[in-house]
């Protein structure tokens, strides 16, 4: 297969302005430090949505703060300097970081939302109700040996079904 080099240009061209444009957002987001302000308090977390039970990271960026502290939401404090954390309810946690230098402080929150894991169900048995001679479109079977195979439209039903 030849790929033409005017092809690869454009694609390298495209690669280099995705990149660019992914580094002027994730430092265009980030809070700008002037030590004359004080601290200032900012974090990342490794996930803004999580299943129950999922540990989440927080890393701390703050800037020119030597006290950090943590409300995790749930009442949990913590004042180590990249908490993490497993929520075991589901909800809408705001995650707030405090820090302070001298009289000076600063605050930056974000919410963190639990949902519940998805739920799975074993299959232990399978009950025919009604055997079609013909599919949805009114065409014969189509197996493998033609006409043999009905086609098999099943239908997932939930528990009080």
């Amino acid at each position: 297969m030849k790929i033409s080099k005017s092809i690869l240009i454009k694609h390298n061209k495209l690669i280099q302005f995705v990149l660019i444009l992914f580094l002027f957002l994730e430092f265009s987001c980030a809070p700008h430090y002037n030590p004359e302000n004080g601290p200032l308090a900012y974090f990342k977390c490794n996930t803004t949505r999580a299943y129950m039970s999922t540990n989440i990271y927080f890393e701390n960026l703050s800037k020119g703060s030597d006290i950090y502290i943590w409300d995790l939401g749930n009442g949990v404090i913590s004042n180590e300097k990249n908490p993490q954390i497993k929520y075991s309810v589901p909800g809408t946690y705001k995650v707030t970081l405090y820090v302070k230098k001298g009289s000076k402080s600063n605050v930056y929150s974000r919410e963190i939302e639990i949902v519940k894991p998805p739920v799975s169900y074993t299959i232990t048995g399978i009950r025919i109700q009604q055997m079609p001679f013909f599919d949805r479109n009114s065409n014969a079977w189509d197996g493998a040996l033609q006409g043999v195979y009905p086609d098999i439209y099943p239908v997932v039903l939930g528990s009080n079904n």
